[in-house]
């Protein structure tokens, strides 16, 4: 008797690629925010809008460290204290990539661009918080 179930598909060699170069950038990003102490919303939102920059446009792999870095960078003006923000060559020093504070600069332009200057995303934690903390303004 036939149940109609088939067989779960193998995934394709590029969705294989695509996952591993996505797990790459994570342990990358995961790597930084250690490095310089970052909170998981720096983190979060890093990984974010990478994943927004990859939905709207395709990227050339030779790129991909690059929007990775800037991504976090971005991240981090957007989330952390001035005074916490390294300088771009830190972010160089520490990544080990081989490109230029002045085309990291391009790149973060490029993706502000991209996503049209709208870094921020809320997320059901935002909410919550927003409705615990409007809960607890209305006991008072």
């Amino acid at each position: 008797m036939d149940s109609g179930a088939r067989p779960p598909q193998q995934p394709a060699a590029s969705e294989v690629e695509i996952c591993d170069a996505f797990q790459e950038v994570v342990l990358q990003l995961l790597r930084l925010k250690n490095i310089f102490h970052f909170s998981q919303s720096t983190f979060n939102l890093a990984l974010t809008i990478f994943s927004r920059l990859l939905v709207s446009v395709k990227v050339k792999e030779r790129l991909l460290q690059c929007v990775t870095i800037t991504s976090l960078r971005l991240a981090v003006k957007f989330n952390e204290e001035e005074e916490l923000i390294p300088r771009i060559k830190d972010f160089i020093k520490h990544y080990g990539s081989g490109y230029t504070p002045n085309e990291l600069l391009r790149m973060e332009l490029a993706i502000l661009d991209k996503l049209h200057w709208d870094l921020y995303i809320g997320t059901p934690l935002d909410f919550l918080t927003i409705v615990s903390m409007r809960s607890l303004q209305s006991l008072s």
